[in-house]
């Protein structure tokens, strides 16, 4: 809370609240419910749990931009049928730096890999992460999900060299000169490869 800083990890919640996997552990659990309702599916100005100057609410599924968190991937590991698996965080640190590793996923199992060399399989919970401790290494960091035995979902996070251009996304391709449109842009500083800088 110094930092006024909530981790990708779903390891924070209100204090009248739940985690996001601790929510859907306790729905999975009891037959007689059908679902729940998500407070703030995006983070909002307002009702903020820290003190100043924090000035929102961070507890959503989305940031403030509508960017998918942690968060949003562990429901998503939970809610769909199609396989998926995601990794978390980025892979930009520093050589030798102890990095704590998740797999959100709906598989049976889950195997992480480090520049290639498997740091073994899992079996897989939606509602608990896989969780790994690595040491950062140059490269890329891949998640691959299996039912079966067989190979159905993969996530791969590379480590972005130097910067190298902006890419800019629009969120549509025309727009109305009425006062009321809104055109988003989202930007980011890629490096040669279009990999992203965190």
């Amino acid at each position: 809370e110094g930092e006024h800083v909530i981790s990708c990890y779903d390891d924070e919640c209100v204090p009248w609240g739940n985690t996001v996997k601790g929510n859907w552990k306790f729905i999975r659990e009891r037959e007689y419910m059908s679902g729940c309702s998500v407070w703030n599916g995006f983070d909002f100005h307002g009702e903020p749990i820290m003190t100043w100057p924090t000035v929102n609410s961070q507890y959503g599924l989305m940031d403030i931009c509508g960017f998918p968190k942690g968060v949003y991937h562990v429901c998503k590991s939970c809610y769909l049928e199609e396989p998926m698996v995601k990794l978390l965080p980025h892979w930009n640190w520093k050589e030798g730096e102890n990095i704590r590793v998740i797999i959100s996923s709906n598989c049976e199992e889950t195997e992480l890999f480090v520049n290639g060399k498997s740091l073994g399989r899992k079996a897989s919970d939606c509602c608990e992460p896989n969780e790994w401790n690595v040491p950062f290494k140059w490269g890329a960091i891949e998640a691959r999900g299996y039912n079966n035995g067989e190979l159905v979902a993969v996530d791969i996070e590379k480590t972005a060299y130097a910067p190298k251009k902006v890419k800019v996304e629009v969120n549509k391709t025309s727009f109305v000169n009425d006062g009321n449109d809104t055109l988003i842009l989202n930007c980011a500083v890629v490096d040669e490869n279009g990999t992203e800088q965190i």
